[in-house]
């Protein structure tokens, strides 16, 4: 949940919506439904990330993440001077 809360954050609703799309039968999406008891929590982190409060850590695993949802340009450094899609950082 935090991971896409970040991710939301940062490429905002309509990468949500893409996500709430290709996992819709997937319950552990659920709290992307308003309907759902978590749902509150996971608007509020995206408040705080927006606003700077609080980040999820980065892991090697946003890269692909982030492909699988097409998002541009997200990078994750797994190593110093090493970026997830295992290429050198420019």
């Amino acid at each position: 949940m935090d991971k896409t809360a970040d991710f939301v954050a940062r490429n905002g609703i309509k990468f949500e919506e893409r996500i709430r799309e290709n996992e819709k039968s997937n319950p552990k999406f659920s709290f992307l439904q308003p309907t759902d008891p978590y749902h509150a929590y996971y608007q509020h982190r995206i408040k705080e990330i927006q606003e700077g409060k609080g980040t999820s850590p980065r892991r090697c695993q946003t890269a692909r993440y982030a492909a699988a949802y097409a998002c541009p340009g997200a990078l994750c450094v797994c190593r110093a001077g090493t970026a997830a899609s295992g290429g050198p950082q420019g």
